[in-house]
């Protein structure tokens, strides 16, 4: 595999992310260089953890049907594996987040390097898609859940009714019968008194009706006895993006490192910039063995 990053021009936080401008310093190059052979290490590394397969699932139809996933708890092992066998780098352990159906897992290092502090962002950012169980038990809770449901639009019936004749008996008594609907709810934002007896009113009629509250109280059951039988398939493909297809919710292996100053080693204080032209083979000896470590690590795994 030949893949190399863009060129960019981010800084984070924390540090210059690699791979570093300024090519024509040599020192830079072989980091760079080394950068590379490790996102190549780390895509062998977790492809087999994210090999898809075909499971099979149900539609909301009923359809029985193939579709393709992997196995989450692979890669957790992996980073497990990963952040064990580095000694005298710090983790916060491994993370994961959730948007929508975008989810990430990653795990972040970082270790000491002379002057430099180096951290690495490791992770795989995948869709995950809702399915059910192939489960008989699905149909009868859905075909349950129709009956419950046009069993309740009866009794809702009854109350609309008698909710609607006693707010127009009301209305009149308090001579607000002729008012136009923008009237009526003008005076509803503006008469809390009005407002809440109407809601009182309206609460003991349905009140009045416990077969209509017990259909809800099954309902809400049966929603969810639906949602455990749901499942979740992840599907990713196993190409090596940057941090900026990661932060435009690309799916793909997501890996990238920075390199910050260590400007105070007691307090841990980092500055973002780094003076590249002051890197030293002194200093990229240093980054490089770090880089290093996390590529035997990754290709022992």
């Amino acid at each position: 595999m030949n893949y190399k990053y863009p060129q960019q021009n981010n800084t984070s936080e924390l540090g210059m992310m690699l791979p570093l401008k300024d090519t024509n310093n040599s020192n830079i190059q072989e980091i760079n260089s080394i950068f590379y052979h490790v996102g190549e290490c780390f895509i062998r590394a977790i492809t087999p953890k994210i090999s898809m397969h075909d499971v099979n699932v149900m539609l909301a139809d009923g359809t029985v049907t193939q579709s393709p996933t992997f196995d989450i708890s692979e890669v957790l092992k992996f980073y497990e594996r990963l952040i064990l066998s580095l000694s005298g780098w710090q983790s916060s352990g491994i993370s994961r987040s959730k948007i929508e159906d975008l989810n990430r897992i990653y795990c972040e290092l970082r270790k000491s390097a002379g002057k430099f502090n180096v951290r690495g962002y490791f992770g795989v950012q995948f869709h995950a898609l809702p399915y059910y169980q192939v489960n008989k038990k699905v149909l009868d809770v859905q075909r349950n859940l129709r009956e419950l449901e046009s069993e309740g639009v009866r009794y809702y019936s009854q109350i609309s009714q008698q909710a609607n004749s006693m707010i127009e008996k009301e209305l009149s008594l308090r001579g607000l019968a002729n008012m136009s609907e923008d009237e009526l709810f003008k005076n509803l934002l503006e008469n809390e008194v009005l407002y809440g007896d109407l809601v009182k009113e309206a609460e003991s009629i349905e009140n009045g009706f416990p077969q209509y509250l017990d259909i809800d109280f099954r309902r809400k059951l049966l929603v969810k006895e639906l949602e455990n039988l749901v499942i979740e398939l992840y599907q990713v493909s196993p190409v090596l993006i940057d941090y900026n297809k990661l932060m435009q919710g690309e799916v793909g292996v997501a890996m990238y490192v920075d390199l910050g100053t260590i400007k105070n080693e007691k307090t841990g204080a980092i500055d973002p910039f780094v003076n590249t032209k002051r890197l030293t083979s002194v200093h990229s000896e240093q980054i490089i063995s770090a880089l290093l470590q996390v590529q035997d690590a990754m290709e022992l795994i």
